[in-house]
């Protein structure tokens, strides 16, 4: 693919960048070529662990959006499986769809607030040493957009979306969009800066999700945590 890209004067995004560590996350050592083509960086090797993800990110997402896969099949003689996987091998499970209202259009509740208040002074329950300090809560973004907390650690930001136990399903289907926001925000804060957008967006919320809303979370790749504060 890397002959062809050169033939056809554009770039194929990698598709081995889709095979990826269960521990990590991240493609194998096999990749690097590719993330120095996209990070125009010679340094890969040294890179962290969340500069290769904020990497990794964008070529799965080029490779998600790239229009071409068919041609690229006909060019080497593949026909694209239309039947998808085998009944037995597929993944039967619900996957929770955009919810588009539903949700508390009130101000600020006390909950919403002790759980907000506990994340920032508690940094460990979202998986940050204790001793992070470097804490804002209701970071405001230059699109008016507010996170509820938004940590500055070493290697980069992780911003914090709560919802406390009177949210329901609805505020929790939009808690995970939301967090999607505030990661590409924080990204693109840092893009701005000219550093790598490392950033990452997680939920908080005082209960456990229903199969289809946790499937939702895995398909758009944001963490939930569990913290119970108003029990």
């Amino acid at each position: 693919m890397i002959e062809t890209g050169a033939e056809w004067g554009e770039p194929i995004p990698p598709l081995n960048a889709l095979v990826v560590n269960a521990k990590d996350g991240l493609p194998g050592r096999g990749v690097n070529y590719y993330l120095r083509r996209y990070s125009k960086s010679e340094n890969v090797d040294y890179m962290s662990e969340d500069e290769k993800r904020a990497v990794v990110d964008e070529i799965q997402g080029e490779i998600f959006s790239y229009g071409r896969w068919d041609e690229i099949l006909k060019k080497y003689g593949l026909r694209p499986v239309r039947d998808g996987l085998a009944d037995e091998a597929a993944d039967h499970d619900e996957i929770a769809p955009p919810v588009r209202g539903g949700w508390s259009s009130e101000g600020e509740s006390k909950e919403h607030k002790a759980l907000k208040d506990f994340v920032a002074t508690n940094p460990h329950v979202v998986g940050l040493p204790r001793n992070c300090r470097n804490c804002r809560k209701e970071y405001l973004f230059a699109t008016g957009d507010k996170a509820d907390v938004v940590f500055e650690t070493e290697n980069g930001y992780l911003g914090v979306e709560v919802k406390s136990n009177i949210s329901n399903d609805a505020d929790i289907n939009r808690g995970l969009f939301q967090a999607i926001k505030y990661q590409a925000l924080l990204r693109s804060e840092q893009k701005a800066a000219l550093l790598p957008p490392t950033a990452r967006a997680v939920l908080v919320t005082e209960r456990d999700l229903p199969a289809e809303l946790q499937n939702l979370a895995d398909i758009l790749g944001i963490f939930v945590y569990i913290v119970s504060v108003n029990s």
